[in-house]
């Protein structure tokens, strides 16, 4: 069995008398995908952020991709964030940018991409998250669901190894949760995308998901959702 990519080892974490996770254990693996269940204040968020680095904890380690992050400073935390990526509640979209701009905005950081790839690849991005009609449109255009597709589209850009999303589907129509549902699954990501002449195609497809983390089992996709993925590749 290979190592687990995300390894939470007895975390705790308070804010002052608040003790949000108590010694809280869970592994996620290559390929698979985890949903944290619960209902709200019992730390599902503050799990991701201890994945990303965001947040320390109290005791405990913190595993990502391989390397104990728990101490990590900001400089050293970049390439883990280079691997791991979020999509956040609100979907924390550049304001100022289009859609368009926010789904490129980390391919341009690469410096590797003429504008037409870049374009071709937003295009294909934007498709498999339904909303190529809204690429010229500014974030505060857009509803709640949309914004989040686009978020998640932003977040493939960067292709990145492993995907958290917190709450994708809440406040969201039935049709618009079912495909961001989907997405978090994986099951959305085998359609084809341009780019270099080539295609986008997960490398990795996705085993049945399994509970693990803080707080009780309720509902379907209702909370936070771990995915991770082998990388979302160009060839």
């Amino acid at each position: 069995m290979p190592d687990p990519y995300i390894d939470f080892q007895h975390v705790s974490k308070a804010f002052g008398d608040n003790h949000v996770l108590d010694d809280v254990s869970f592994e996620v693996f290559p390929g698979e995908t985890v949903c944290i269940l619960g209902r709200s204040g019992v730390g599902k968020s503050v799990s991701l952020h201890h994945i990303m680095g965001f947040l320390k904890p109290d005791s405990g380690h913190v595993i990502v991709a391989g390397e104990d992050i728990t101490n990590f400073t900001e400089a050293q935390l970049e390439p883990i964030r280079k691997k791991v990526t979020m999509v956040f509640q609100n979907g924390a979209l550049f304001d100022s940018l289009t859609v368009g701009e926010n789904v490129a905005f980390p391919l341009r950081e690469r410096k590797d991409l003429s504008e037409e790839q870049i374009f071709q690849i937003v295009d294909g991005l934007l498709e498999m998250v339904a909303v190529k009609e809204m690429r010229d449109l500014l974030p505060s255009d857009l509803s709640t669901g949309m914004k989040r597709s686009v978020a998640i589209a932003r977040a493939l850009a960067a292709q990145p190894e492993c995907v958290l999303y917190d709450e994708p589907t809440t406040m969201v129509d039935p049709l618009m949760a079912q495909l961001l549902g989907d997405l978090a699954d994986g099951q959305a990501l085998a359609r084809a995308v341009p780019g270099r002449g080539r295609r986008v195609t997960p490398e990795h497809s996705q085993g049945p998901g399994r509970v693990a983390g803080p707080g009780t089992r309720r509902g379907n996709r209702e909370h936070l959702i771990v995915a991770v993925r082998r990388t979302l590749y160009i060839v």
